[in-house]
Formats: C-alpha cells, sequence, structure tokens
C-alpha cells in the first residue's frame, strides 16, 4: 500500500513536466541599483544688487558704488530622490554657498575705501527632474531659506574697519542640466535667481562712513548666480 501511494505521488509530482506547463517564474533583482543621495559641488559667479551715486561737491563727478556687484564662490549641496516614474524623478535637499566679492575706490584723492561682501546662502531645495536620455537630465526647482550677509568696510583712517552681518529670509527659483560621465559621476551647470527680504546692512554715514555708505543695504536685494561642477551618487 506504502509503494503505491509513493508512486501516486510521483506521478502527480511530474504532471507538470508531461503537460508542458511553463515553470515558476524566477524573482529577478534590478540591476543597478537605485542611488538616493546626490552630492554637488559647483563654482559660482554671483550678480547682486548694488548703488551707485555721485560724491557730495565732487568736482569730478566721480561715481561710487556703495557694495560689489560681482561675488565669486562655491556652494555644496545633497538632495534626495523621493520619487519616479520612467522619465521624471522629484528631489529634496539642502545647500550651503560661501561667496565674497570687494572693490576698491579712492575718496576725496587721500583716502582708498576697500569694501568686502561676504555672503553664505543657506537653503533647502526641491527639484523636478527630467530624463531626456540615459547620458542629460534637465530640472528646476524651487529655492527657500536664509542668506547671511557680511559687509565691511575699512580705510575711512588707518586702520579703522566697520562691519555688519545680516541674516535675512531668501527665496529662490533655479534651473539646470545634468550630463552624466559614468553611471554615478555628472557634470552640472545650473542658474538660480532669487531674493533677499529685509534691510541686510546697518552701516551708515553716522559710523564716521562717507556718504554713498548710507545706501551700503537694501530692504530687498537680487541675487543670480550661474554655477558649474560635479555631482555624485550613492
Amino acid at each position: 500500500m506504502k509503494k503505491n501511494l509513493f508512486v501516486a505521488l510521483c506521478l502527480l509530482g511530474a504532471m507538470p513536466a508531461f503537460a508542458g506547463l511553463p515553470e515558476a517564474p524566477v524573482a529577478v533583482v534590478p540591476t543597478p541599483a537605485e542611488v538616493p543621495c546626490t552630492l554637488t559641488l559647483q563654482y559660482g559667479i554671483m550678480h547682486t544688487d548694488f548703488d551707485e551715486t555721485v560724491g557730495p561737491n565732487d568736482m569730478y563727478n566721480a561715481r561710487y558704488r556703495s557694495v560689489p556687484s560681482v561675488l565669486y564662490g562655491f556652494s555644496i549641496g545633497a538632495q534626495w530622490k523621493i520619487a519616479e516614474n520612467e522619465k521624471y524623478s522629484q528631489h529634496v535637499g539642502a545647500s550651503i554657498g560661501y561667496y565674497t566679492g570687494s572693490q576698491e575706490q579712492r575718496w576725496y584723492r587721500d583716502t582708498i575705501i576697500d569694501t568686502t561682501v561676504d555672503a553664505y546662502p543657506i537653503l533647502l531645495t526641491y527639484n523636478l527632474e527630467y530624463k531626456v536620455n540615459d547620458k542629460l537630465s534637465i530640472y528646476g526647482g524651487v529655492r527657500g531659506g536664509a542668506i547671511v550677509r557680511d559687509t565691511s568696510i575699512k580705510g575711512v583712517s588707518v586702520g579703522d574697519e566697520i562691519s555688519d552681518t545680516v541674516v535675512t529670509p531668501m527665496l529662490s527659483v533655479g534651473v539646470g542640466a545634468r550630463t552624466f560621465i559614468t553611471e554615478k559621476l555628472s557634470f552640472d551647470l545650473g542658474y538660480d535667481f532669487g531674493f533677499s527680504f529685509g534691510e541686510d546692512c546697518g552701516l551708515s554715514s553716522s559710523d564716521g562712513l562717507p556718504p554713498w555708505a548710507d545706501s551700503a543695504g537694501s530692504d530687498c536685494r537680487y541675487y543670480g548666480t550661474i554655477k558649474a561642477g560635479f555631482s555624485y551618487s550613492f
């Protein structure tokens, strides 16, 4: 009886093969694996708002720029992919940058005034990215946070330097393109344009500075930054 039962079980197990039934599917692990985080390091040139005035009673009609109009620096950021389909993906992240610029001008022929601005944008980011092909993606999004702006004016007299540091809110938009060198390394080119809100410098002529220092601060200043660098995903 046991022998007959064993033979019957063997025949039942072999029936799918004799009947030509397909074998059970084998699970396939997708490759390459998705990369959740991207680090970006970029060099940037920032064009920013400034005022230009004529000195009082200046016989040469000389023009004085209150702050430098171009700053140079870099930024570093990280972003994480939160959703995607075949062509589009969404990313959230954060970035911090450092940009600096200075200018030298002569005040009443005798005194050289050196004005320096250091700017530190600290931003949260959101990007929507479109995959053009395996080698190229384009993206656009919004950035929001704050900018730390330090304005320093020195040379009023020998050894004098007066500075002011202010933190103001900042909101901007950005676009860019990413071309892949390898699967994980890419070259990035982008442009951000935004505004800071609130008086960003409290220096004035009452501090012993030339009259044009009164316009060193602005309650709404624009920043336009072109950036180029590399991204690495892992």
